[in-house]
C-alpha cells in the first residue's frame, strides 16, 4: 500500500503572480477510466514553492531539542494562535543538495551548527494547493551555544529559539498546544526514533 503515479495529464501552466511566491494556474486532465465521470479538463491555483529541507535540532549529551518560535501570518489569518513553535526549516537554494540546506538552515535558524544529520523521511504539508515537498532531518546540535534570538533580517525574520527538554516538548504536542504541521511531524517522528537516534550517536544500548 502506498502513493502511486498519478493518471493526470498537464494542458498548460500559466503564472498568475510572482512576489514572495509564485502562483500557478494549471490546467489538466484525468487519464483512467473514472476519467469519464468528470469534466474534460479542470483548473487549479498550485503555490509553486518547491524542495524544502526541515531540520529538528538535538543534542544528544545533554538530551534537549532546538525549536524556534516565529509569527506566521497565515495562521493569524486562519484565526489560531500564530507565534508558532517550528523546527528550522528553509527553501533548497538552486544548485543546493537538500543536505547543504539542512546545513545552512540549521546555522542560520538554530544559531548553531549541525555536527550530524539523520534523514527521517519525505512529506507533502498540503498537495491540494502546493509543489512543496520536505525532507525532514535530524540534527545533532550543541545546545550550550544556541543564541536567544536569531533571522534573517533581510528576509523579515524575528525568530526566538527555545531550547528544552523532549518531555516538555512531547507533552506540549500530546496536550494540543501546536499546530505547524512539521514540528507535529518532527516530534512524533522523534518520539518513535528517540532511542535509535541516542544509540547512533550515544552508542546507548
Amino acid at each position: 500500500m502506498g502513493d502511486e503515479p498519478g493518471p493526470i495529464a498537464i494542458d498548460g501552466k500559466d503564472e498568475i503572480f510572482s512576489g514572495f511566491r509564485k502562483l500557478h494556474a494549471v490546467t489538466y486532465r484525468h487519464t483512467d477510466h473514472h476519467a469519464d465521470r468528470l469534466p474534460e479538463a479542470q483548473q487549479r491555483e498550485i503555490a509553486d514553492i518547491g524542495k524544502i529541507a526541515a531540520v529538528l535540532p538535538y543534542d544528544p549529551d545533554r538530551d534537549l531539542l532546538v525549536l524556534l518560535r516565529q509569527v506566521r501570518l497565515g495562521a493569524h489569518l486562519a484565526g489560531i494562535d500564530s507565534n508558532m513553535v517550528e523546527v528550522v526549516a528553509g527553501l533548497v537554494d538552486p544548485g543546493e543538495t537538500v543536505e547543504d540546506a539542512a546545513l545552512r538552515e540549521t546555522e542560520e535558524e538554530a544559531g548553531v551548527p549541525a555536527l550530524d544529520l539523520i534523514e527521517a523521511y519525505d512529506f507533502t504539508p498540503s498537495p491540494g494547493f502546493t509543489t512543496e515537498w520536505v525532507t525532514l532531518y535530524c540534527a545533532r546540535v550543541d545546545a550550550r551555544s544556541v543564541p536567544p534570538r536569531t533571522g534573517e533580517v533581510s528576509e523579515g525574520e524575528v525568530i526566538e529559539t527555545i531550547v528544552v527538554s523532549p518531555d516538555e516538548a512531547l507533552a506540549a504536542l500530546d496536550a494540543g498546544r501546536l499546530a505547524n504541521s512539521y514540528t507535529i511531524h518532527a516530534l512524533f517522528w522523534f518520539r518513535v526514533h528517540r532511542d535509535r537516534i541516542r544509540k547512533a550517536w550515544m552508542g546507548e544500548s
